[in-house]
């Protein structure tokens, strides 16, 4: 009995709301082995952070930085 055999034959047995358990289960980690799954939403999550961390910046008059200001200096 190989291992796909053994899963059915021990699922069988449960009850049907247990069986949607396992079902939703196999479809996490199949979405798991796959990246681009997420990725739409991890793409949101990006865009989402950098709006909060921008957030009120986006009048701010940047006229008074000059590279000058950007260089570190060391005493």
């Amino acid at each position: 009995m190989n291992l796909l055999d053994k899963i059915q034959q021990e699922t069988a047995r449960l009850p049907e709301h247990l069986q949607k358990e396992i079902l939703d289960f196999v479809e996490f980690l199949s979405a798991k082995q796959t990246p681009e799954t997420f990725a739409p939403m991890s793409k949101k999550w990006e865009d989402f952070s950098l709006k909060s961390a921008m957030r009120g910046m986006e009048n701010e008059d940047d006229s008074g930085y000059e590279n000058i200001s950007f260089k570190e200096k060391w005493q």
